[in-house]
């Protein structure tokens, strides 16, 4: 792609991070943390240090990403699916029709960090003896109500390198002790090569074109519902975070993030709001967005189109969990089909932001009047 830059999707490793200097600052949330390599890996521990067991039941929402899901099956449990409204949000009388004595705990999901409302559901949880299970892989920096996205829920997941650029990690916070990882970590040479290299695509057309493009999630000619080899691998349960992950966390790890990943969103939504998704056409004042979804009918059509002017995106997901009837899910099937992420993070200049809203904007109202 020579003459471009390459924007990806998520955060790559600011270069001013080697001159920071480490502070005290804690990962935002308030209990104790345990780190793994992989969130999947902290949906695993979690349910197990919270005393669940095989038989138990999960209701989880329709549209996921899989990984969870496989963490819970893994660990025994069965998922009982529900479907959320237009807005994303599960629904307490749909939650009561799939209520039976052997359901344990909702999982719930912050969608590309916007918090649901977990409050509501924290008293649902109470209300019926239940455990509340907060996916915030998204959501690292959200806030629902003044409090931290994870706070209220027994279980809560992050991922830490969607949020900032790191090799890899996810953090963990349980009302439950969760056992330390045991395996030694590796470096993370690799994981942290890609992210210097997406930092040096993103400002020199040389690099970018070195580096090549960074399709995340999905390739445009993958068929719907395909899987991709080791897409919801467990792996080993006991992999703690990258050598350089722990090393580089107070490093990178900016609460200015939010307020310039917010800013951005911002700037897409002047441009591409006809085209966004009903669930995020508000931005609460706890959210901080972890990517800018749009849809369109032809979402591999567009990812080509802006992979080809140097702008990396991802799929929001069109692979559910074989365990889904997918067919009986209408809300999930049509994100799933037709939600497409654009970069939005911390790392984009302005005109990065409008080098993007002008791309998928033109690429959008030439095929919505075509």
């Amino acid at each position: 792609m020579i003459g471009f830059t390459r924007l990806s999707l998520w955060p790559p490793l600011p270069l001013r991070a080697r001159g920071l200097v480490p502070d005290a600052r804690r990962l935002p949330f308030d209990r104790e943390d345990r780190l793994y390599s992989r969130d999947r890996l902290g949906f695993w521990h979690g349910v197990r240090a919270l005393g669940l067991v095989e038989g138990d039941v999960v209701l989880a929402p329709a549209y996921h990403q899989g990984a969870e899901i496989e963490a819970f099956v893994r660990a025994g449990l069965e998922c009982r699916f529900y479907e959320t409204d237009e807005l994303l949000r599960p629904q307490s009388e749909s939650l009561d029709r799939l209520l039976t004595e052997d359901v344990k705990a909702l999982h719930v999901i912050h969608y590309w960090g916007f918090p649901q409302d977990t409050g509501a559901w924290r008293s649902w949880c109470d209300d019926r003896s239940r455990l509340l299970i907060e996916d915030g892989a998204q959501a690292l920096l959200s806030t629902d109500h003044g409090l931290p996205v994870g706070a209220r829920g027994d279980l809560a997941v992050f991922c830490l390198y969607k949020s900032f650029g790191l090799p890899d990690g996810a953090a963990v916070a349980c009302s439950a002790p969760i056992p330390e990882p045991q395996r030694k970590p590796t470096l993370g040479v690799s994981g942290l090569a890609r992210r210097i290299g997406s930092a040096l695509a993103q400002r020199s057309t040389i690099a970018a074109t070195l580096h090549g493009s960074v399709r995340a999630i999905d390739s445009a000619d993958r068929p719907f519902g395909a899987f991709l080899p080791g897409e919801f691998e467990l792996g080993e349960v006991s992999d703690p975070p990258a050598a350089t992950t722990r090393w580089l966390i107070p490093r990178v790890i900016d609460a200015g993030a939010a307020d310039r990943r917010r800013e951005h969103f911002a700037m897409l939504q002047e441009r591409l709001e006809p085209h966004m998704p009903e669930a995020v056409r508000v931005l609460p004042g706890g959210a901080v967005p972890i990517a800018f979804p749009v849809e369109t009918p032809s979402p591999r059509s567009l990812a080509s189109e802006l992979a080809g002017q140097g702008i990396d995106t991802g799929f929001l997901w069109p692979t559910w969990h074989p365990t889904l009837p997918v067919d009986r899910f209408a809300v999930a099937r049509r994100y799933r089909e037709r939600v497409l992420a654009l970069p939005v993070h911390q790392e984009l200049t302005r005109s990065d932001v409008v080098r993007i809203a002008e791309a998928a904007g033109r690429w959008l109202e030439s095929t919505r009047h075509g």
